[in-house]
């Protein structure tokens, strides 16, 4: 029977719709034109054209020699990054890259230097140090095209990318297989067949899932395969750095965040069907199912109140998976990845407990 519902609903013409246009969606940034000059190369040479001004207008006050001499210090490492542009000399480049960010580190430390936030630095810092230390290439995050498909796939569920598109379409599925019944008129035929009322919600929900899972996690797959031809899979030990308690930053492989990342999005996909089925029981509108399933999932950006045991705050699962970043903090220290999952697992049973409670009390599925 659960082949049967999942065949009848991967017939759905409109799911195969959905399923192309979250492939395009998540395609697209590979389709960028590459740039003619190197995004680094252009800013490198702006940022030697700055000291150079900054040089001739510092260059008659004797306090400023200390200054004057970093400038100096990082202009040479600024040419040298340059320089290995041109030739392609990653390893140089990346050498430079290294001791530029280490100097400006130092700098934003003893307070000379007002820049990004400072954990944001520490994190740029932390990353070139290990690629370094461990003959790593360096990936260059301006220019997404030219990414090998494991980084890419890192692009696709980092901050860098917005969470909502990820989680929208699918929720979309989900919204419309959940009310596919009563909007086709075909609860009579559910509700007739000969099949405990358990069996028949679990083979609801489990096709449902199975359908959604599939679309979603084949398109990230064929979405990475177009990465990989392009440009090569890439290194699973790449560095990825995180903000652990808000205020350390740690480096995790590229394959433990993409592995965590993919589990939070499937334990997501998982909560969100066992929510729109526990609605279905109630209505099968689907305006009604819209507004509250995709306001859960765009509610965690614009909540007023900030709590961990709210559903809404895991939604933006890569923030949770970063620690947050210098620039959007994490609302509340113990919101980790681990205490997100058990918290979702929680939830899901709840929603499963109230729906056995409401079937329970009546004699058909819907």
């Amino acid at each position: 029977m659960l082949k049967i519902e999942t065949i009848k609903i991967l017939k759905e013409k409109s799911l195969w719709f959905v399923f192309v246009a979250f492939i395009l969606m998540l395609i697209y940034p590979l389709l960028a034109q590459p740039q003619q000059l190197s995004f680094k190369e252009m800013q490198y040479e702006n940022r030697i054209k700055n000291n150079e001004q900054a040089k001739e207008k510092m260059k008659n006050e004797p306090a400023a020699k200390e200054t004057l001499s970093e400038i100096e210090d990082e202009s040479e490492q600024l040419r040298k990054a340059i320089n290995a542009i041109k030739i392609g000399d990653e390893w140089a480049l990346l050498e430079a890259e290294k001791k530029l960010e280490e100097s400006n580190l130092n700098a934003m430390l003893k307070g000379t230097l007002y820049s990004i936030p400072i954990i944001e630095q520490q994190k740029r810092v932390k990353e070139l140090q290990y690629l370094s230390e461990n003959r790593i290439k360096q990936v260059d995050s301006s220019e997404v095209a030219k990414m090998p498909a494991l980084n890419y796939l890192g692009f696709l569920l980092s901050m860098d990318f917005p969470y909502t598109l990820l989680l929208i379409i699918p929720s979309l599925m989900i919204i419309a297989l959940a009310t596919l019944e009563k909007r086709k008129n075909t609860v009579s035929l559910w509700n007739g067949l000969p099949l405990k009322l358990w069996k028949k919600y679990s083979i609801k929900i489990s096709s449902i899932l199975f359908t959604v899972g599939l679309v979603s996690y084949l398109s990230i797959f064929l979405s990475v395969i177009s990465a990989f031809f392009k440009n090569g899979l890439g290194n699973p030990d790449y560095p990825v750095a995180i903000i652990e308690k808000g205020q350390s930053v740690t480096i995790i492989s590229l394959s433990n965040y993409l592995s965590r990342s993919l589990i939070m999005f499937g334990m997501l996909l998982l909560a969100l069907t066992v929510f729109s089925f526990l609605l279905s029981l109630f209505t099968g509108n689907l305006i009604v199912h819209s507004l509250l399933i995709v306001g859960v999932v765009l509610s965690s950006g614009v909540s007023l109140i900030s709590n961990k045991f709210f559903f809404t705050s895991y939604m933006n699962f890569p923030k949770i998976i970063n620690g947050g970043n210098g620039y959007e903090p994490m609302d509340e220290i113990g919101l980790t990845f681990d205490f997100s999952l058990k918290m979702i697992v929680v939830y899901v049973l709840i929603s499963l407990i109230v729906s056995a409670i409401v079937l329970r009390n009546r004699k058909g599925l819907f």
